[in-house]
């Protein structure tokens, strides 16, 4: 009589990702710690705005701890430098050129996130960086 064994491996289970359920408090400060970021009041947040809004998050903790490893938007890791471009160039698709996103001047606009809402926030966004509307 041969008794074999099965040697079949047990299929790995898939890594699960789990993320905190945050409260709309917790959103809120996020983003009023966004738009105080905004230093030169420019409806926008710079490189070293966002670098330093990276690094300045309060809750969780080890997010500040993470960014403050980084001396500046330039030694950002390539993925964070990323997302600020990406959302600086969405002001292309509200309508304020195809240069608003370009060069060293991109924001992450913050239209709409400060107190009330900004009906003209396109306009005067435009308006501020030169970009004369269509």
């Amino acid at each position: 009589v041969i008794t074999t064994t099965d040697t079949t491996p047990e299929p790995e289970s898939e890594p699960t990702i789990t993320a905190p359920i945050y409260t709309a408090e917790e959103c809120d400060g996020w983003i009023t710690s966004l738009v105080s970021a905004d230093v030169d009041s420019s409806n926008g947040l710079s490189e070293s705005e966002y670098s330093s809004f990276l690094s300045n998050i309060e809750d969780p903790p080890y997010i500040a701890e993470y960014f403050k490893a980084y001396d500046g938007f330039d030694n950002l890791p390539w993925v964070f430098r990323v997302v600020h471009k990406s959302l600086a160039c969405h002001c292309e698709k509200l309508g304020l050129g195809e240069e608003c996103c370009e060069g060293d001047n991109a924001e992450v606009l913050l239209n709409g996130l400060s107190d009330g809402n900004n009906d003209d926030a396109t306009t005067s966004e435009a308006s501020s960086r030169g970009i004369e509307e269509e």
